[in-house]
């Protein structure tokens, strides 16, 4: 009997182990972590030079934009054991709160790209931002701190 309490109380350590191994292993995989700055913003093949220089910061699962007309932001959630790496975005204001909006990501050195579709759109395959196509590309640089 005390031979099986002890297995019980071995596979149940194991178990918390994997747990914990897993969770640490998920929070590496966010390396979006941290403050950014908008160096390229794209929506619909269209340049938009007025959120150039815009703070933006990931954290926790938040995201938050510091723009000309106030801070927004929303919830994102990464897949980075995919390919290309993914993300789910969504937004807590505006017209389409609450709606996911799947993208793609890439981080090399300091250098981060995002591209996200419309909530109604599959998930992109590319980082082009097409015309009328509703595609946000952005490229950020991490802040030194």
């Amino acid at each position: 009997m005390r031979l099986r309490a002890l297995f019980v109380l071995l596979a149940a350590g194991l178990l918390v182990a994997a747990d914990k191994v897993k969770d640490e292993g998920t929070k590496k995989k966010d390396d979006l972590t941290g403050k950014w700055t908008i160096v390229t913003f794209e929506r619909g093949g269209e340049k938009d030079e007025n959120s150039v220089g815009n703070p933006v910061t990931f954290g926790d699962g938040k995201v938050v934009v510091k723009g000309q007309n106030g801070s927004h932001g929303g919830t994102y959630q990464v897949h980075a054991d995919k390919t290309p790496k993914q993300m789910d975005f969504t937004p807590s204001s505006g017209d389409q709160a609450g709606q996911v909006h799947k993208g793609i990501y890439e981080v090399k050195g300091d250098t981060l790209k995002i591209l996200l579709v419309p909530p109604d759109e599959e998930r992109p395959k590319d980082f082009k931002s097409k015309g009328d196509s509703g595609r946000m590309y952005v490229e950020l640089k991490r802040q030194k701190d």
